[in-house]
């Protein structure tokens, strides 16, 4: 009798306790969210995460829904880690991030982490900045002057649009010669 209420009593406590998320479900969950720390969430949340991991959808959806869930969507409202604003700051420095929803950044990290073309990805940054209200596009630096000269010293600076001195100024931060010169012509050329 003694063990069958041992029997019991262990049955009914492995039912209240939280199971960890195996391996297999941490490294599905973090090909979509690298930066998330699944070891915080609840069963709930990685059941969740799971179901939209083995969706019909294509990939850039589930990452949009996974970091929806996440980041605005639950019971917990889990702060986007410093580290991928900073990475979305690097990439997009004329955006300002600090302003937006953890939701948005969200979708901001998805837009970073996704397939897209450098300059598509910037457009949709930048589309989602706007969106938020805290897009600010900052005037061209002494420097960046210069190396728009270097590459086409006939440029009339005052004729770029916001978006041509936002892409720009994203060729420049990345530093790819090559990417500078395309993304320079392809804005005299447009």
């Amino acid at each position: 009798m003694k063990r069958f209420l041992i029997a019991t009593a262990l049955v009914t406590s492995m039912g209240t306790t939280a199971m960890a998320a195996t391996q297999g479900e941490i490294n599905t969950i973090n090909s979509y969210l690298p930066d998330l720390d699944v070891s915080q969430l609840t069963d709930t949340q990685v059941d969740a995460l799971i179901g939209i991991a083995m969706s019909n959808e294509d990939r850039n959806q589930k990452m949009m829904k996974m970091g929806g869930y996440i980041y605005s969507g639950n019971e917990v409202d889990t702060p986007v880690p410093a580290t991928t604003v900073a990475e979305l700051e690097a990439f997009a420095p004329s955006i300002d991030f600090s302003g937006m929803t953890n939701e948005e950044l969200a979708q901001a990290v998805t837009v970073l982490n996704g397939g897209d073309s450098y300059d598509q990805k910037l457009l949709k940054l930048r589309s989602l900045a706007e969106a938020s209200d805290v897009v600010t596009i900052l005037p061209l630096t002494a420097g960046e002057v210069a190396t728009i000269k270097q590459y086409d010293p006939n440029i009339d600076l005052t004729k770029l649009s916001d978006n041509d001195i936002l892409i720009i100024q994203a060729a420049i931060a990345g530093g790819d010669r090559n990417n500078i010169r395309s993304v320079i012509q392809s804005v005299t050329n447009s």
